[in-house]
């Protein structure tokens, strides 16, 4: 009798030891389905209002619950040998496995798209385009993350002035459309000059003189702020507040090129794949070259952080700027060199992130966002970070669009989900799965997936 109490006993503290420690799982969980509870209550009474409102708090607090439990020690140790293995075969085989991971995606969307009345593979492909714009346009702001260390919210005017670079070079050449200043391989080159020197004057003439005042990261900051309200009006000023579109043009000669087997998907404007199940997959050569160039982008970033002096030099003074300097590296020419690759590849992206949608000065602080939450998720000043957070909000967001289109349907059907916030087709659900992650990284994990250091030392 006395053994069975004291088992009893054990298991009552092990609980309450792991409540007192993960309050978030139990009390949400515990909340969750009382709500779940009043709200099947209401309906058997008919209260339908009521009954949506108290499903719209279970939905809350169950999925605070699922965090919660992420964070418990029994999670934890449940995903620590996979971790373990994954991350042991991933650092020897790093290429194999991420083509790998793809290829799973892509068989997995092909599968559900065949049983589904929802065309899964196209989505997945477009979640993997957006994936690579996003990335493109915020790998820069790691960078300057890692090596400033402050938030640049004057990134978003970087990110428009790519585009503007391009229509004001066109503007000056005088452009009729089709001369090779207006192809999309100059373009790139105009727009990374461009983002790249307004990138490089804001560290000369705000930034830089600002620090040499020992001004703190939030007064750094807040002159951002100010500094793209500078921008975007100045290029407001110019090209005036009317929507324009800026489309990439290819060469014409890739139309000569479209009978390479394979390849041809790179050179012919629109490739229709119409795969067995009735399953049809649209490539879109501009989608297909912007992840190309993003992928050769990160490449050849990635081989300057790790095999050239100037690259270990910005490392170096991204961990310790001042025994950098000890040690004979000119800081500031690192700064310059930093602000100048990470503003031009910025401007570099918004190509592809913007091609043929409508743009204004303003259309690039919309974009700020999603650019910080795959920086916060991806851990502030990770650049692995970057590339994994940037996938994993593209695919979260197309799932919300999916899940929110179709419930959509289901709302004209139903009184009930007709009620129920959560459900509305009104909302745009995808940008408030960016919000939601932010809140949440900053709640659980302000270092993000990949981050090393504390962000309260330089954030």
């Amino acid at each position: 009798m006395t053994d069975e109490i004291t088992t009893n006993q054990t298991l009552f503290d092990r609980f309450q030891g792991q409540r007192d420690s993960n309050p978030l799982f139990y009390y949400s969980l515990i909340l969750g389905i009382l709500s779940l509870l009043a709200g099947l209550i209401f309906g058997m009474v008919n209260r339908i209002a009521s009954q949506a409102f108290f499903y719209d708090i279970a939905i809350i607090l169950l999925a605070m619950s699922i965090i919660g439990y992420t964070m418990t020690e029994h999670f934890q140790s449940l995903i620590k040998p996979g971790v373990d293995w994954f991350t042991k075969q991933y650092q020897q085989w790093k290429i194999l496995i991420l083509i790998a991971i793809f290829l799973i995606i892509l068989l997995i969307s092909y599968g559900l798209a065949l049983i589904t009345p929802i065309n899964f593979l196209s989505q997945s492909y477009l979640a993997i385009i957006l994936a690579g714009d996003l990335i493109f346009v915020s790998v820069g702001l790691t960078m300057i993350i890692r090596v400033r260390k402050f938030a640049n919210f004057a990134h978003s005017e970087l990110v428009i002035v790519g585009v503007y670079a391009g229509i004001t070079f066109n503007e000056i050449m005088g452009s009729q459309g089709g001369e090779w200043y207006t192809m999309i391989f100059v373009e790139l080159i105009v727009a990374f000059m461009g983002a790249g020197v307004v990138g490089l004057l804001s560290e000369i003439f705000v930034f830089g003189p600002l620090t040499r005042r020992n001004a703190t990261p939030l007064s750094l900051m807040v002159a951002s702020i100010g500094l793209g309200m500078i921008i975007r009006q100045s290029i407001q000023e110019y090209h005036g507040a009317v929507p324009r579109t800026f489309s990439p043009v290819f060469p014409n000669f890739f139309d000569n090129l479209t009978n390479i087997p394979v390849l041809n998907i790179f050179f012919q404007e629109i490739t229709l794949l119409k795969l067995p199940g009735g399953v049809n997959l649209s490539l879109n050569r501009t989608d297909l070259w912007g992840f190309l160039i993003m992928i050769l982008t990160i490449a050849t970033l990635q081989y300057i952080f790790t095999n050239t002096t100037i690259g270990i030099s910005m490392r170096a003074t991204a961990d310790d700027p001042e025994l950098a300097q000890i040690t004979g590296i000119n800081t500031q020419r690192v700064i310059y060199f930093t602000w100048f690759i990470s503003s031009g590849v910025t401007g570099m992206g918004a190509l592809f992130l913007f091609k043929s949608a409508q743009i204004q000065p303003g259309s690039g602080f919309i974009q700020l966002l999603l650019i910080f939450a795959v920086v916060i998720l991806g851990g502030f000043d990770s650049f692995k970070g970057t590339v994994v957070s940037g996938f994993i909000i593209s695919f979260t967001m197309t799932g919300a669009i999916i899940f929110n289109s179709k419930m959509g349907e289901r709302q004209k059907e139903s009184e009930l989900i007709d009620k129920m916030v959560f459900w509305s087709t009104s909302g745009d659900w995808k940008l408030v799965i960016a919000f939601a992650i932010i809140i949440v990284v900053l709640i659980f994990r302000p270092r993000g997936i990949f981050g090393l250091v504390d962000p309260k030392s330089k954030l």
